[in-house]
């Protein structure tokens, strides 16, 4: 009974396994788009795809950023850290293959310029899973702002600025969607996703605070009630206003329980190597995206993996991009390093 309470209650849990969680998180967004490319589908591992994708990562980024900001981190310092931390790498990771791609395709230097600093999602639409990249970089410029407004010293006033944050957000969306359909279609995979990354914030600023036990309950109330709202909707009017985020708020009950049973496994010392599996992966999360992504593109674009494709199958020739992705991960997070230390 204490398990279970503490699981609902004790979202401190959130940070100290922020990096398992990330890990784990990296492999449901692989499995996806595994299964993706060989156009398949299995009940077990469509389960796990939908409860741990990218906007784990959103809720998770909000949830720790407000912890970063909360230590007194100056502003200029902050975007220079999040630069050096997902831009700077981003840039040095799909360089070679979008160069390789500006030889082959021939467009301009300055598309050239936009994509490899991941500017022509916004006007182009996602590639290369740059869209992360992209939308992480405008939240980042956004989240002082959204900071101010989450961290009241009051949490009723908290509660109502971060209710505000989220309806214009979901409002922005509905207007971009009804008068730019077009646009919209190229860049809803991350505006979509904008009310569950304030949502982390908030939930950072509730986790600070001393919460008592009918303010917890009040919490989980609303977040039940918000949830059955969104199914509702989605249920009448499709997927069009309700469905993305209906999936995206769910992600408030299935972290709080992987978290609970990442701390059994330490309580209990049965933390094992898949649990070092996962808080490895969660290290270099960023390098996997976008690794298993670029190494595919890569491979998909030379004759020999049609070859390889013939030999081996579609669902090996697949892994094998994924496993050259891990392979060379930790590698090339070296050589950025090295390379940040030089700027």
């Amino acid at each position: 009974m204490n398990v279970i309470k503490l699981m609902f209650t004790d979202f401190s849990r959130w940070s100290k396994f922020r990096t398992e969680l990330m890990g784990i998180t990296m492999c449901g967004i692989i499995i996806d788009h595994i299964m993706g490319r060989l156009n398949a589908h299995n009940v077990v591992l469509d389960f796990i795809s939908k409860v741990l994708h990218v906007e784990t990562f959103l809720l998770l980024s909000g949830f720790g950023l407000f912890y970063s900001m909360n230590k007194g981190c100056k502003i200029i310092p902050f975007y220079l850290k999040r630069f050096q931390r997902v831009l700077f790498p981003f840039m040095v990771m799909v360089s070679p293959y979008l160069i390789y791609e500006f030889f082959i395709e021939k467009y301009s230097l300055l598309r050239l310029f936009l994509k490899v600093t991941s500017l022509d999602f916004w006007f182009n639409g996602n590639y290369i899973g740059a869209w992360y990249v992209a939308f992480s970089l405008v939240l980042y410029l956004l989240f002082p702002i959204f900071y101010k407004c989450v961290n009241r010293k009051r949490l009723l006033f908290s509660s109502i600025n971060t209710l505000v944050l989220i309806f214009t957000l979901i409002a922005v969306n509905i207007l971009i969607e009804y008068y730019f359909p077009l646009k919209y279609s190229q860049i809803e995979i991350a505006l979509r996703h904008s009310p569950i990354f304030i949502v982390g914030i908030y939930i950072a600023r509730f986790s600070l605070g001393n919460i008592s036990k009918k303010t917890i309950a009040l919490y989980w109330c609303g977040v039940v009630f918000i949830i059955l709202i969104l199914k509702l909707l989605t249920l009448k009017y499709g997927e069009w206003i309700s469905g993305s985020y209906y999936s995206d708020m769910k992600q408030l009950f299935y972290l709080p329980l992987i978290s609970m049973i990442f701390f059994l496994l330490y309580k209990f010392n049965l933390e094992n190597i898949l649990m070092k599996g996962f808080r490895w992966m969660g290290q270099y999360s960023l390098e996997i995206y976008i690794l298993h992504i670029v190494v595919y593109r890569f491979a998909v674009s030379l004759t020999g993996y049609q070859y390889l494709e013939n030999i081996v199958g579609d669902t090996a020739a697949v892994l094998s991009t994924v496993i050259v992705s891990l392979i060379i991960c930790v590698p090339i997070h070296n050589f950025i390093e090295k390379l940040k230390s030089k700027i």
